[in-house]
């Protein structure tokens, strides 16, 4: 009888079930099973009812009985391991499958919904051999290509994807979603143009489809075609105004416009769909910090960190920020944070070392001032040597050692000086340096032989960076090899322009040198050296070079300046200028460091922003005794410290006449 009234109710059931009415039909189900618990098609079906409203937990609670009492039935196995794969319990379901797969090896269903698993758990062999079966059961299975050509996609396996993704096409020649991914290969590919037609036909045929707009847009991106993608990346957000990624992407590329204002709107509208992407408020942070806008920069990062605080790039702008402001501690505590979260942060790691240089922390700062080789900058200075770096430990008596040059002129001029240290070690010093350099290191303490870049080395035992000298010789503040001249030109080059400059062996003279290579703003205009121009009896000359010393031609035909330096062929000439002159007047360039070197009066005008080796808030220099030390009084303001330095140098020229 109960049987008899459980059929009665699953048949009811079933009617329910075809009309749409879910929930009755699963009331029906139920009551089918309370009178016969053995019933196996209301429990499948009571199962298929509950998934699709969502009801996944006690769809699997009302199929496990029915699954125990029927341990091999592969219709119970497959829809058990479907729940599973819905609630993302992708060992559990491939288990099922793999137990369904027995009885019924040739199901393409299941095996497509194994592979489907595998390929979420990112088994991604194991899911592409359940393809390659499933297609070989039936061949024009459209979903299974499609699944291994973006398998293949995502192991790099371009050839193979788009052979795959042909049987698509010859299936369905004008499917979208086909093409679209078409084009998602051509673009990995880096077939641009083809990829760029692919998008454009899936467009074509199906222009509704946010994603197709996004992955143009992102294709067009690649191949710097901002304003294109911009237009794609509008008209994603336009079809889905959901679409977080599209307003966060929409967003950078109008930052890459710097089009600020539009890009901070359009991240206020990622915040109102979702108020905790931390991506879109560290979004925020990074245009303000471009606008120097530093107090708001860190409010926006702070709260990127506050929801993502695994994010170390979020803690790197925070340094960023608050190295703009001067809050060093605080930038050297997110810089360290930063690494803590992820060790091969180069930049993090430079960034730091440059803030404990400059506070004198010079143990951790030249251990972290070695990490400037991982940086993307760094790769054209890459050396590579059969022969071992010397790292402090080893016995140089009788040996050779290589050292070379890396970065700006001025590095090379400041720590040549541990040539002579490795010379008391008893060491032969080689020393390569580019061409300007090679003259005028021959001249420096412990260099036994120069070549220049590009010829060819003598033998070496050892070799180092001149740059990581510092930090196998274990320097700190107090350990400086402060000992100069650590250059010493012969009397004869001296001579040579002493001649040239006797006709003015009455007046005092000053060199200058106002500009450097990079970051621009530490070179000072040289219309705001007027104060200096307008002191009588002084003679001034040039040291400047490059475009820079065009600037000259923009200067009053009243002011008396001499420029030796169009026949000045290397430093060693620059250098015997210098010698013949009673003060060098520069800011941070290559100048101020041939002038310490050379022990000769050096005064350097400082941006507020100083370079770590000047450290903070001094008026002299450990590196370079005869130096003098002018800052900026506040960020940009030359004109201050150029009156300062004025008053300065008559007091210097009226002590001097005295």
């Amino acid at each position: 009888m109960y049987k008899e009234l459980a059929l009665e109710h699953f048949n009811n059931a079933e009617g329910l079930y075809l009309n749409g009415d879910i929930s009755g039909a699963i009331t029906l189900y139920k009551n089918a099973l309370r009178c016969d618990p053995n019933l196996t098609e209301a429990a499948l079906n009571l199962s298929y009812a509950l998934v699709d409203q969502g009801l996944l937990d006690e769809a699997i609670i009302y199929l496990q009985p029915t699954l125990d009492n029927n341990p091999d039935n592969a219709g119970l196995l497959h829809n058990y391991a479907n729940i599973l794969l819905k609630m993302k319990r992708y060992e559990e379901a491939i288990s099922c499958y793999e137990k369904a797969l027995k009885n019924q090896p040739q199901s393409v269903v299941t095996r497509f919904n194994l592979a489907v698993a595998l390929h979420q758990l990112n088994r991604l062999e194991d899911a592409k051999d359940q393809y390659i079966e499933i297609l070989d059961l039936d061949p024009f299975h459209k979903e299974a290509l499609y699944n291994l050509s973006s398998l293949c996609l995502n192991l790099a396996k371009y050839e193979d994807a788009l052979n795959y993704l042909n049987r698509c096409l010859k299936i369905d020649p004008k499917d979208p979603k086909t093409l679209n991914l078409i084009a998602l290969t051509f673009h990995k590919a880096g077939n641009y143009r083809a990829a760029e037609g692919c998008f454009r036909r899936a467009i074509q045929i199906k222009p509704g489809d946010y994603t197709f707009h996004f992955n143009f847009a992102n294709l067009l991106s690649n191949q710097e075609r901002i304003e294109e993608a911009i237009a794609e990346y509008q008209k994603t957000i336009q079809l889905n105004k959901d679409f977080l990624e599209g307003y966060i992407q929409l967003g950078n590329h109008l930052k890459k416009k710097k089009l600020y204002e539009e890009a901070i709107g359009v991240f206020n509208q990622a915040i109102s769909i979702n108020n905790n992407s931390a991506e879109t408020y560290n979004n925020i942070g990074n245009i303000y910090k471009e606008l120097g806008r530093y107090e708001e920069a860190i409010a926006f990062t702070k709260r990127a960190i506050e929801i993502n605080p695994q994010q170390a790039g979020y803690y790197f702008n925070l340094g960023l920020s608050n190295k703009e402001l001067f809050r060093y501690t605080e930038a050297i505590e997110a810089y360290t944070e930063a690494i803590k979260l992820r060790w091969d942060y180069p930049e993090a790691h430079w960034n730091l070392a440059l803030l404990l240089l400059l506070k004198e922390d010079f143990k951790r700062g030249w251990s972290e001032y070695e990490w400037r080789k991982k940086l993307p900058l760094y790769a054209p200075y890459i050396r590579t040597f059969k022969e071992p770096q010397w790292e402090g430990e080893q016995d140089l008596k009788g040996k050779t050692i290589l050292i070379y040059d890396e970065q700006g002129f001025g590095d090379a001029i400041q720590f040549i000086r541990y040539a002579k240290m490795l010379k008391d070690e008893g060491a032969k010093v080689v020393v390569e340096c580019l061409s300007p350099l090679s003259r005028l290191f021959q001249y420096a303490m412990g260099v036994d032989q120069v070549i220049t870049r590009g010829f060819p080395l003598p033998p070496f035992d050892f070799q180092c960076s001149m740059l990581s000298l510092p930090m196998y010789f274990k320097t700190d503040l107090s350990s400086i090899p402060a000992e100069t001249p650590y250059i010493k030109l012969p009397q004869d080059i001296v001579a040579q322009w002493q001649e040239r400059l006797l006709d003015f062996k009455d007046k005092f003279k000053i060199g200058i040198s106002w500009a450097g290579i990079n970051p621009p703003h530490k070179s000072c205009p040289i219309n705001t050296l007027s104060p200096l121009f307008e002191i009588t009896n002084l003679c001034i000359f040039n040291l400047q070079k490059g475009p820079a010393q065009e600037e000259l031609n923009g200067l009053s035909k009243d002011i008396n300046l001499i420029d030796f330096m169009n026949d000045s062929k290397d430093f060693a000439d620059t250098a015997a200028i210098m010698k013949n002159l009673d003060l060098i007047i520069t800011v941070d360039t290559s100048i101020a460091h041939l002038a310490g070197a050379l022990g000769l009066p050096v005064w350097v005008m400082l941006h507020y922003d100083a370079d770590w080796r000047w450290l903070l808030k001094r008026p002299d220099s450990p590196w370079y005794p005869t130096m003098r030390l002018f800052r900026q009084p506040e960020y940009g303001n030359w004109k201050a410290l150029l009156q300062d330095m004025a008053l300065k140098l008559k007091a210097s020229i009226t002590q001097d006449k005295n």
